[in-house]
């Protein structure tokens, strides 16, 4: 069987992928999420490291956690943390979430083939419309942290988006032209539910608004709860 670490943000697509990797047969033997400490990185999402550990609970599925301090330290960073993996979990694959980013797809694709990992990408180039709606009808359950995109507003933010909200949004999508799956960075998301979840993470946040067109939501308080509540 083979063996793998996610690279995992605790977002829709690294979550899906997760998923998919392990309906696919794969033992999915730990998580890694690297955390860069400054505001924009065009590699890495800024997830949150207190609800990383909650799903990593949730899943239970152990979470290595690296921050990265600066944007020409992030391939090292990513290298050294596999290599770590490689000899503390044995792992052969590294699975991750990349849609469409041809950037992201080609540095994970080099430093697996530097350490011999394969990299196993279930979702890339997929249609994001389609897959937009699969993740919600496959129990996904997911919820926007921010927005920084004209079209999308406020609305959507600290709160379980279902399949009326999804909905909208894509409808959103076809008028004023952002990614439907947020690939532009348009926003950001983190995973409050999905099939393979044993525990449900519950989020008391607040939306913050920084002008017109970006919106975040402010995390007060995480924690689990059932997963059927």
């Amino acid at each position: 069987m083979l063996r793998a670490a996610v690279l995992f943000t605790g977002g829709k697509d690294s979550t899906y992928a997760l998923h998919l990797a392990y309906f696919q047969g794969y033992e999915i033997e730990v998580l890694v999420s690297i955390v860069p400490t400054y505001r924009y990185s065009m590699m890495y999402h800024k997830p949150i490291p207190r609800i990383l550990e909650l799903q990593s609970t949730a899943l239970g599925i152990p979470l290595e956690l690296v921050e990265v301090k600066d944007p020409s330290m992030e391939v090292d960073v990513l290298r050294n943390i596999l290599s770590r993996v490689i000899d503390e979990y044995s792992v052969d694959t590294i699975v991750s979430g990349t849609l469409s980013s041809l950037y992201q797809k080609t540095i994970i694709d080099m430093v697996s083939n530097e350490l011999g990992l394969r990299h196993y990408t279930p979702l890339w180039l997929t249609d994001q419309y389609r897959y937009m709606v699969e993740l919600v009808d496959n129990g996904v359950v997911f919820m926007l942290m921010s927005v920084s995109t004209h079209g999308l507003g406020r609305d959507y933010l600290c709160k379980p988006i279902g399949r009326l909200e999804l909905e909208d949004i894509l409808k959103k999508s076809r008028i004023y032209g952002f990614n439907p799956a947020f690939e532009g960075g348009e926003a950001e998301t983190i995973v409050l539910n999905a099939p393979l979840f044993r525990k449900r993470v519950f989020v008391e946040g607040y939306v913050e608004s920084m002008g017109l067109d970006e919106h975040y939501c402010i995390v007060k308080n995480a924690y689990l709860v059932d997963a059927s509540s």
